[in-house]
């Protein structure tokens, strides 16, 4: 017989505590990492579509303005492209001034 009351062992079980809320914890913060991993995947198919929807309902918006209204938000819109230039303007001269400018030792 394999298996006899002679042969047979008492088996005692530890419960450990601290390994569990460990193990519990770690599968926890995996599962928060998963599920943001996820939601950056997503916003990245999604974003571009919600952008030009987005951009869509604007300009349909802006043509059932009233002339005036129009006119005024291009003008807005012409003011903003150009700050927008003169910011990367102003940018790439204050890069192209900190190369040519030796570096100085202490």
């Amino acid at each position: 017989m394999c298996c006899s009351e002679n042969n047979m062992k008492y088996q005692q079980v530890h419960v450990n505590i601290w390994k569990m809320f460990y193990t519990a914890g770690t599968y926890l913060i995996l599962a928060a990492a998963v599920w943001l991993l996820l939601k950056l995947i997503q916003a990245c198919f999604w974003l571009p579509n919600t952008l030009k929807k987005q951009r869509a309902d604007m300009e349909a918006m802006m043509n059932n303005l009233p002339k005036e209204y129009r006119d005024m938000a291009k003008e807005i819109q012409a003011e903003m492209e150009e700050k927008e230039k003169n910011g990367e303007n102003m940018i790439e001269e204050l890069s192209s001034d900190n190369e040519d400018e030796p570096k100085k030792v202490k």
